[in-house]
């Protein structure tokens, strides 16, 4: 998706899986962090994708940011600044 004033393109990811619980979310992104549900379910996974994913967004100037229902899945939004040249064409990622 891209944002409607071309500042921005929105890379927009969702999944189908087990959610993250509502009174969980705010603690999405720390090292190590991973959903009750997820550990209870035993799922693999060591709590560091997100994290790092989230870092590496930070660190080219985008934001990864997410909705969730536990049951239901995931919808992960990456938000990417843009930066076009002086007739508005040609968008490059900065």
């Amino acid at each position: 998706d891209q944002a409607s004033d071309n500042k921005e393109v929105i890379v927009k990811v969702r999944d189908h899986g087990i959610g993250i619980p509502a009174s969980q979310q705010a603690f999405i992104g720390r090292k190590l962090f991973r959903g009750t549900n997820a550990t209870t379910l035993d799922t693999n996974g060591n709590g560091l994708g997100l994290y790092i994913s989230m870092i590496a967004a930070e660190t080219i100037g985008a934001k990864l940011t997410f909705e969730s229902t536990e049951t239901e899945g995931t919808t992960f939004f990456l938000t990417l600044p843009m930066q076009g040249n002086e007739n508005g064409t040609d968008l490059m990622i900065k």
